[in-house]
């Protein structure tokens, strides 16, 4: 499994603000805005969007940071999951399709670490 993309979330009012800062501090390595799935989400990167920047209304000491590895396949999603499961960590998402990535082939599943940060298992 490989890294695939991180992401971070802030409070509304500091969004717009958050999004200048890394388009600025990113610039050196070639980042750019690639995508905007929703209102309160930009996807930065090179050539794919692999840093995301969320705003949550409900902001907490957890879930203020994904990490989402690349599965070759949903057999290792759902190992990935059972593995963590049995870790100790709490579903966040059991492996299955998610269509509103707009992606008819994402599959994936969500993990909260022991600390609260959000892990995902994707394939796509």
């Amino acid at each position: 499994m490989a890294s695939s993309h991180i992401g971070i979330k802030v409070p509304p009012h500091q969004l717009a603000k958050t999004i200048a800062f890394y388009l600025a501090a990113l610039k050196a390595f070639g980042y750019s805005e690639l995508m905007r799935p929703t209102d309160n989400c930009v996807g930065l990167g090179v050539e794919n969007p692999d840093f995301f920047i969320s705003s949550d209304e409900e902001v907490s000491e957890k879930q203020k940071v994904h990490l989402a590895f690349h599965a070759k396949s949903h057999a290792e999603v759902e190992e990935f999951y059972s593995e963590a499961i049995a870790a100790g960590g709490i579903c966040n998402g059991k492996p299955g399709p998610r269509p509103e990535y707009n992606s008819p082939t994402y599959f994936a599943a969500f993990v909260l670490d022991p600390i609260g940060n959000n892990v995902e298992a994707e394939f796509i």
